[in-house]
């Protein structure tokens, strides 16, 4: 079968997009690496409001288990998507030999910035990631975006899971 691998800035649509494919594509597994990390029973490393080297290692830990996973149940017949917020240069190391779909979702960040406002499925409040969200708008635009679909509206995400 075959692995998608999306990322973006918080709020920008990576965990609907992955919930839509994965309602396309039969059988699917939906990997959130955010729910990964949330396995961390005590001594989490949040990013917010510092990232850190611990932040990092237990990231780099996350990484490589959503990918181990995605890879375990696409050679079992599943597809598998991972969402995922991190920058492209470090996915592309990452993910450097392995055959996958990666996406980028960077939706301007004034929609960007509205749609995580808007977001009720937290048990954060989501205004404390805009100055994340500001800074990985950034990142994501500057960062070589070969080999990466980027999806910049919603109308590029309809016709991405029309083509499915």
């Amino acid at each position: 079968m075959s692995i998608f691998l999306i990322t973006g800035p918080p709020g920008a649509g990576k965990t609907t997009l992955a919930r839509n494919i994965a309602k396309k594509l039969t059988p699917t597994i939906h990997i959130p690496v955010d729910d990964l990390r949330e396995w961390v029973v005590s001594g989490i490393a949040h990013p917010i409001p510092d990232w850190n080297d611990e932040t990092e290692r237990q990231f780099q830990i996350a990484d490589t288990a959503a990918l181990q996973l995605a890879q375990t149940y696409s050679k079992n017949g599943f597809t598998a998507v991972i969402d995922h917020c991190r920058d492209i240069t470090t996915l592309n190391k990452l993910v450097a030999n392995i055959e996958l779909t990666k996406i980028l979702i960077l939706l301007p960040l004034d929609l960007n910035l509205a749609q995580n406002a808007a977001r009720q499925d937290k048990n954060w409040d989501p205004l404390t990631f805009e100055p994340a969200i500001r800074g990985l708008h950034q990142t994501f635009s500057a960062e070589d975006q070969a080999g990466w679909i980027k999806l910049t509206s919603h109308k590029q995400i309809h016709e991405f899971l029309q083509k499915l």
